[in-house]
């Protein structure tokens, strides 16, 4: 994902907090010191927890949006 944001143009990402090697709030840093213009980050999980989002916004997304996801809420 880091590589394929350097070599592209991208507005938004769209990342699960809990992906295996690099989880979607370790990847949200990395994006947020690395980048150049501005950059929505949104994060997904399964956890509806209210500490879940505070975490998620902690790590610099921008929010963070609940599974299942419906179209409607992008």
């Amino acid at each position: 994902a880091l590589r394929y944001w350097q070599e592209q143009t991208i507005d938004l990402v769209i990342t699960d907090c809990s992906m295996p090697i690099m989880d979607g709030l370790a990847l949200t840093k990395q994006l947020r010191t690395r980048q150049k213009k501005p950059l929505t980050i949104l994060g997904l999980t399964a956890n509806a927890q209210p500490e879940e989002r505070v975490r998620c916004i902690a790590a610099g997304m921008d929010d963070c949006l609940f599974k299942p996801l419906r179209l409607s809420q992008l």
